[in-house]
Formats: structure tokens, sequence, C-alpha cells
């Protein structure tokens, strides 16, 4: 028996659970989680990550001609098998709508007023992250969710970002939705499959995993970094990574 447990550990098929003195499971191990790199071949190379921080308000305090819009645009390009972060796009949005923001709205994401007053509207934010696309699919030699040679794919925590945020303000303002954005990797239902088990938020799922939250949470740019680095994580555990949804 213990011979037969040895090998299952050496080919990735043995997963430890972790339980805390209260006899509650905190902590998933896998025999792959050791940084070893997933001996399987993924689809894509590379996933661009985006998080959003929109306009809010607190419990209560919302009426219905208040609507989020995007306020915080962050986006990075990561290789799948490395983990490494190769390209960043990031920039705060000016709404239009709504342009002053709620006092629990800058509390949450440490977004102030004068940055937003200062930053470029959503439909100047896109057009630059056309460009940002354009350009790193060329410096990469990638094309995005099928075709030949490398391929990229978009990847969120959550199919908010995309399938209700994004698509919901483009719509509202008359922007076109970039046909590449219109397929993504939900994260958050990836890992729910992977790892047999119902994730909380992008903090307590990677605390489950064993990684630690690194920065302040609800700042886009922070989410987006620690989303790359779970997602490494679940790489190294053996997951394979690939589209979950389509607004198509």
């Amino acid at each position: 028996m213990a011979k037969t447990l040895e090998l299952a550990r050496q080919f990735g098929l043995f997963e430890e659970r972790y339980f805390n003195s209260s006899g509650t499971r905190n902590v998933i191990k896998s025999a792959v989680s050791k940084g070893t790199p997933s001996s399987y071949q993924q689809k894509f190379t590379y996933v661009v990550i985006i998080d959003f921080e929109s306009t809010c308000w607190n419990h209560g305090e919302r009426t219905p001609s208040q609507r989020n819009e995007i306020i915080e645009f962050p986006a990075l390009l990561v290789n799948i098998n490395t983990g490494d972060i190769l390209s960043q796009f990031h920039h705060y949005v000016q709404p239009l709508e709504q342009p002053t923001l709620s006092k629990f709205c800058m509390e949450l994401t440490g977004i102030t007023q004068s940055q937003v007053d200062e930053a470029f509207p959503i439909d100047i934010v896109m057009a630059k992250f056309r460009r940002w696309m354009a350009s790193i699919s060329t410096d990469f030699s990638f094309t995005f969710n099928s075709g030949d040679g490398e391929l990229c794919a978009f990847a969120t925590w959550t199919n908010w970002d995309l399938g209700i945020c994004l698509a919901e303000e483009l719509k509202r303002k008359s922007i076109v939705f970039p046909e590449q954005m219109k397929s993504w990797v939900d994260l958050k239902a990836v890992y729910k499959k992977f790892y047999s088990r119902s994730p909380r938020g992008l903090k307590q799922s990677m605390e489950e995993v064993g990684l630690e939250f690194e920065g302040r949470e609800h700042s886009g740019i922070v989410d987006s970094r620690n989303t790359a680095k779970l997602l490494h994580k679940m790489v190294s555990d053996g997951c394979q990574i690939g589209l979950t949804k389509s607004s198509s």
C-alpha cells in the first residue's frame, strides 16, 4: 500500500487535504504543488488577465439610475507555463454617467476622485487597449482564442468583468466590443472543477492552496497580479486551462 501511495505522489495522482484544529478543511496540497511545471500540454501559451474596478455604492444607497462604470482597467499578459508577466496595460478611467465616486467606492478600491477626474473616458481607454492588444500579439507572435501557432485567451476571476461590466457599459455607450474578448476563461469556475471545491473570494481561494495574497484587495492591478499567481499554481498542479464562456 505504501508503495502504491508513493507512486501516486510521483505521478501527481495524490491529493492531501489539511485540516485546522477545529476540523475545518483549509489547505489543498497536491503532489505537484511544489512549483513543478505541469507536464501536460496547454492549449494556450498566454493569457491576458483582467480585473476591473467599477463605480459602486454601499448596500441600500444605489438608485436605479446608478450603473457600474469601469474606473480601473488593468490587463496583464502572462505566460501560462512559467507564470511570468510579460506586458502590462493599466489605466484609470473617467466615469461619465456618475462622475462623482461614492465614499464607499473610494474606500473599497483606494481610487481617488482626482485619479478618475484626470483619466480618459472608456472610449479612449478602449482604443488604447486595442493598440496594446495588437502590439503584444505582434511582439509575442500569437493569435487570440483559435488559429495556427501559439494562442492567447482572456482570463478573469468570475464572468462579471467581461460578461457583465464591460459588455453592458460598451453597449450603453455604443462602443464596439472587441471580438477577441467575447470568449474567455473564468478561472473561478476552472478552480472549482479542478480542486473539487467551491471557491470563495480570490484571497481565500489563494489561501486554500497555500498562497499568500499580496497587496491591497480591490485594487484592479493588485487583484490581476494575484490572479496570475494563482493561475500559475493551478497549472503547476496539472490544471488544463480552456475557454469556459462566450458572449457571442
